[in-house]
Parts: structure tokens; C-alpha cells; sequence
């Protein structure tokens, strides 16, 4: 047995299931207490640790879940920059989508990679995120296109799950449709690799939006793979709202992503259809685009999670820079931040059995962080905040400790 001690407060949702509504507030708080770790799970939460126990100093942090970040697409190989600085020009997302770039640039990149280099960029960026207390990530295909392609990530995602100590969430995701192709013809396509690796899959999504799917070809995708058992999640109504959630009523989709542009129709059927919503603030951040408002779906009773969605369109892994946008401009507060960044989409990934809070028999996934308290998170979010992650009840980033300089006189 182990503990986590000299933690100033402890702060955690509770359950194994989602919080919403006004339950998305509620965040227990422990002063002074440790974590006690048997066998990679939580024994107990305490004030005084048993004699005997091996002693994890935490220097006085904080501890909260480990953050679960419930949508990237992190599997790649290559970058976009030129696209960074042609959005900033003007250049629209979708101009530079339908001019064969964005998304179909890195699907170039990724099939001229082999998967040890795919597997060397990819796993860069998720130990960044690890460092930064990610300890769970979903991690989506796309990249593909085609079968051998697809499956060229899957095999990179496994490799993943088996070298970095971070619990991985396999998404299959129709992503666009190839150029030139009718898409129903590649919903089909997608569906016989679907079934053929059904075993290496948890979630199916589909990227419904201008430029990408319709929705009733969308639904048509995600009501297959429901049928052959894959729970469904979507991107939807990021670009423009064409249609995607109305066509999904009576339908359980785990999560409905992005959502900046609804309307109370909309809402009425994710409620309805017991689903979540995810936003995503760092992708509206680097398209400059309107957030939604998290009040307006909260009030509604819908669970929202938040995620980095870390991508070649935008480059960052920080689920502590997706809470501070949460509250500045979703106008959530800082307790409905750290549930949407722990609980929620736990539950959205179906973990919150043993993930997404810090709780007597869940595995014991924590980040310590350098805060007075919880509440400061989003604030201090410019900072480096993190100073330990623990997955699986074993430490697997602490920050190094820096020196300080000696200004005495010789």
C-alpha cells in the first residue's frame, strides 16, 4: 500500500455516473487529507496515514481527478502550419478544406508515414498531455480513409495504449468523404472495416457539417455500427447547423461534440435521447469562431464535458487551458469545469465506474497541482500548474524541481 500525503485539499465530483444540472456543481472538498492506493486502485481517503505506508510527498498541492479528455484526433503524422497562418489572413475552414487541404492534407501526410513514425510523432504529443494530467484520451481515427489506412491507426492507437501509461479510448470516425466519391458509397466502405475490426473499436463517430456528412447519411453510419453493438458518438454543428442532431432523434449518441451552433430544438432531442454534450473552447479559440453558451445546456439538464480536441488544426493538449476557456467564455463556473473535465466525460467514455472522480474503489488516477485551491485551476491556467500525475497508482510524470539562485555576496 502507498498514499498520496501532504496534500493541502483533495477536490472531487462524485458517482459513476454523469453530473448535471445543478448536480454539476457539487464538488467534494477534503482539507488535509491523503490518498491511500492499493493495487493500482483508491483504498480510502484520510487524515491520518496507517504507520507502515510508503509516503508519495505531494509538496503541499492539490489533488483532483485525473483529467479525461473525451475527444482528439492525436493519431497523425505531419503538421498544418501554413494552414495556421492562412486562417489568420482570412481563409476560412472550409475554404481550405474544399481546396483539398486541412483535413485532407494530414490523410496525405498520415498514408506516407509508416506507423513507427506515426507512433514517434503521436506519442510526443500524448505524454505532453500527460505532463499536462491528462491520464485518459480518446483517440479517434480519420487520418485514413481507406481500410489500410484506418487500420495503419488503430494499430498506432494499440501502440499507444501499450507504451504510454495513459488509459486509451479507440474511436472509429468517418471523417470526410474522399474527394470525388458519393458518401453513401464510402458510409459502406467504412462500414465493412468497421465490421471487420470490430474488436479494436469502443466508439464510432461521424463528422456530420458542412463539407464533410450529411446528416441522413450520418445517421445511416452510426445506426449500422449501433447494430453491430459500437455505441455512437458525433461531431455536430460545428461549422453550420445542417440538420445533424434532428435526425438522430430517438437515437442514443454518447456524446454530441462541438455544438456551437443550437438551437432549443436541438437541445430538446439531446435531452430527450439522454445524451451528453462535449465542447471543444480550444478549437473555437483557434477558429476564432463564437462559443457556445454552457449555461443555456446546463439549465436544460444536459451533462457537458469538455475536451482539448487536439489536432493538426489545433495544437494543444491542455485540459486545464480548455477549463479556464470553459469559464471565461462558456461561462461555466469552476466546480461544472472540473466535472466536465473529469466525471462527465468519464461517463460520456462509459468509465465513470472506475474513473473521473477520487473515490474509494476507483483506479487511482490524480493530478497534484500547484494551487491553493481547486477554484484557482482555470485561473492559473497560463502557469505550470501540474507537478505529479498518477495513473494507475504509480507516478508517472513529476516535475522537476529547479534550483534557486544564489544572489549572497561570495
Amino acid at each position: 500500500m502507498k498514499a498520496l500525503t501532504n496534500l493541502s485539499q483533495i477536490a472531487t465530483g462524485e458517482g459513476r455516473s454523469f453530473l448535471s444540472g445543478e448536480r454539476q456543481r457539487e464538488v467534494r472538498v477534503y482539507e488535509n487529507h491523503s490518498i491511500l492506493i492499493r493495487n493500482g486502485k483508491i483504498e480510502d481517503i484520510v487524515r491520518d496515514v496507517p504507520p507502515g505506508i510508503e509516503a508519495i510527498d505531494c509538496g503541499g498541492g492539490i489533488a483532483v481527478p485525473g483529467f479525461v479528455d473525451p475527444h482528439t484526433h492525436v493519431v497523425f503524422a505531419g503538421n498544418r502550419a501554413q494552414e495556421f497562418y492562412m486562417r489568420s489572413r482570412g481563409t476560412s475552414y472550409l475554404d481550405i478544406l474544399r481546396s483539398g487541404n486541412g483535413i485532407y492534407r494530414t490523410i496525405r501526410d498520415t498514408a506516407k508515414a509508416d506507423i513507427r513514425r506515426i507512433l514517434d510523432e503521436t506519442l510526443a504529443r500524448v505524454w505532453s498531455a500527460i505532463r499536462r494530467g491528462t491520464t485518459t484520451m480518446e483517440m479517434k481515427t480519420g487520418y485514413g480513409l481507406d481500410r489500410t489506412g484506418e487500420e495503419k491507426i488503430l494499430s498506432a492507437i494499440e501502440g499507444i495504449g501499450r507504451n504510454a501509461p495513459i488509459n486509451v479510448v479507440p474511436t472509429y470516425l468517418a471523417h470526410v468523404v474522399p474527394q470525388n466519391e458519393d458518401e453513401y458509397s464510402y458510409v459502406d466502405r467504412s462500414l465493412e472495416t468497421v465490421s471487420a475490426n470490430r474488436g479494436r473499436i469502443s466508439y464510432a463517430d461521424v463528422f456530420c457539417d458542412a463539407g464533410a456528412f450529411s446528416p441522413e447519411a450520418s445517421r445511416r453510419f452510426l445506426k449500422a455500427c449501433m447494430e453491430e453493438g459500437i455505441p455512437a458518438r458525433m461531431h455536430a454543428n460545428e461549422i453550420e447547423n445542417i440538420g445533424c442532431v434532428k435526425n438522430t432523434r430517438g437515437m442514443h449518441i454518447a456524446s454530441y461534440d462541438h455544438m456551437i451552433h443550437f438551437d432549443d430544438d436541438d437541445l430538446e432531442i439531446v435531452k430527450a435521447n439522454r445524451s451528453s454534450i462535449t465542447l471543444l473552447p480550444i478549437t473555437v479559440f483557434s477558429l476564432n469562431e463564437s462559443y457556445p453558451d454552457a449555461r443555456r445546456i446546463i439549465e436544460y439538464g444536459i451533462p457537458v464535458s469538455i475536451a482539448t480536441d487536439i489536432s493538426p488544426l489545433n495544437m494543444n493538449d491542455d485540459m486545464i487551458f480548455a477549463m479556464h476557456l470553459a469559464v471565461r467564455n462558456n461561462h461555466m463556473t469552476a466546480e461544472e469545469a472540473v466535472n466536465a473535465a473529469t466525471i462527465n466525460p468519464a461517463a460520456s467514455l462509459g468509465l465513470a465506474d472506475r474513473k473521473g472522480t477520487i473515490e474509494r474503489g476507483k483506479d487511482a488516477d490524480a493530478v497534484v497541482i500547484s494551487a491553493g485551491s481547486y477554484d484557482e485551476i482555470p485561473y492559473l491556467y497560463g502557469l505550470d500548474l501540474v507537478s505529479m500525475t498518477i495513473s494507475g497508482g504509480r507516478v508517472v510524470y513529476r516535475r522537476a524541481h529547479y534550483g534557486t539562485t544564489d544572489t549572497s555576496e561570495p
